[in-house]
């Protein structure tokens, strides 16, 4: 999951260059419009700008492409964690219900023993009161 998330986040970085770039060049563009600079200045700096333009617009959608993978990710490592949760439920009803079972086991084997012990003692009893 670290990976997805690695990658989304270098694609938000990569689109939030852009835009600084595209900002940056914005920006430069009017100094150079105030100042009369040749027409041709401006063409290449637009020609430049539609550049960008169309390159945040790629980087929008790898951003959206990385999201969808980290989401999904996410998701996936949930649904993971929640078997395993379940898992580990019925593991220890399972344990409980096999403590459970060898207690009546052993339940049952005392009160065998216990009975057999009165009744022998009850049989000595006997012979001694003939």
């Amino acid at each position: 999951m670290s990976i997805y998330q690695k990658n989304y986040q270098s694609e938000l970085n990569k689109k939030a260059a852009l835009f600084d770039k595209l900002k940056k060049m914005i920006s430069y563009n009017q100094k150079v419009f105030e100042e009369n600079m040749p027409i041709y200045y401006l063409s290449l700096k637009d020609d430049y700008i539609s550049k960008i333009k169309e390159e945040l617009t790629k980087a929008e959608h790898s951003v959206l492409s990385a999201k969808k993978k980290l989401e999904k990710s996410l998701s996936n490592y949930n649904l993971a964690r929640s078997n395993r949760e379940i898992m580990d439920i019925m593991k220890e009803e399972d344990f409980l219900s096999f403590k459970k079972e060898i207690f009546k086991k052993e339940q049952k084997e005392n009160e065998e023993l216990a009975s057999s012990k009165f009744i022998d003692t009850s049989k000595k009893r006997i012979k001694i009161d003939l």
